[in-house]
């Protein structure tokens, strides 16, 4: 009789202590709180890190490639080097630092590759869906200056831009932008673009299949369309001194066919 009473004590012991173990202890259940709080603190801590210590964080694009971050001249926060640029300028004509070449308003879908295949049709959708150049001739005359049957002013605007090539939180600078950036900078030319802490490459141009001034000119898009042609957007271009007094910087409208270097500025 007691060893029966005995067993039935140990199994009302046994099961007592399984359904303790199966319940969070009130001290356990504030401690997991605390550490999805101490998670959350820890990400918006980064957020807060990247907002401040430009410098010092660096970001990924979405392709999952490493910038660096900068103050430049101008006090604002920039890449510290071209979109898809595997290092930043050691000099002028530094090929590494020369970057992808895109198609103004196009995301970063293997067009902007210097290399990449020659597409002649026009896309009928803001993403094409391939990863070929789109242009079969470039002639401002008749128009045949994009890559879209129905242009789209929109691709590039803001960080919220529907094809924003840039890392999160980065976007293309706009016109004004570049233009407060070379004031402050005192650029004169692509010489005195590259000795800016920007760092600013030669890296040419793609027009249709050939890729063209590298070496020479450096060009960027901004993210500003090019007011009243459809078929253009604004970029600035750094060329060489010609004559020692001609300052060889110029806003124009360029092609949104053609493929230029990208450079993202902090939101």
């Amino acid at each position: 009789m007691k060893r029966n009473l005995f067993l039935i004590v140990v199994i009302i012991f046994f099961v007592v202590s399984l359904a303790g173990c199966s319940q969070s202890k009130p001290g356990e259940v504030e401690k997991q709180n605390e550490n999805s709080e101490d998670k959350e603190s820890k990400k918006i801590s980064q957020d807060a890190l990247i907002a401040i210590e430009c410098g010092k964080t660096e970001v990924k694009d979405n392709q999952g490639i490493e910038y660096g971050t900068i103050i430049a001249e101008d006090g604002r926060c920039w890449l510290d080097r071209n979109l898809g640029a595997s290092s930043r300028a050691e000099a002028i004509d530094d090929i590494e630092s020369y970057g992808w070449l895109f198609q103004w308003g196009r995301n970063a879908d293997g067009h902007q590759f210097p290399n990449s295949e020659l597409e002649t049709k026009l896309s009928s959708s803001s993403t094409p869906g391939h990863s070929r150049f789109i242009g079969y001739k470039l002639d401002p005359y008749n128009g045949n200056t994009t890559w879209q049957y129905d242009v789209d002013n929109t691709l590039w605007q803001g960080v919220d831009g529907v094809n924003n090539p840039c890392p999160k939180r980065f976007r293309l600078p706009t016109i004004a932008e570049w233009s407060t950036f070379i004031a402050a900078a005192k650029i004169e030319d692509n010489k005195s673009a590259f000795h800016s802490t920007l760092k600013l490459p030669t890296s040419g141009y793609r027009k249709i299949n050939e890729v063209l001034a590298q070496g020479i000119w450096g060009l960027y898009w901004s993210s500003d369309p090019t007011p009243g042609k459809d078929y253009a957007a604004e970029s600035v271009t750094f060329t060489p001194l010609a004559m020692d007094y001609s300052l060889e910087y110029s806003f124009e409208g360029q092609a949104r066919a053609l493929g230029i270097a990208v450079r993202c500025i902090k939101d």
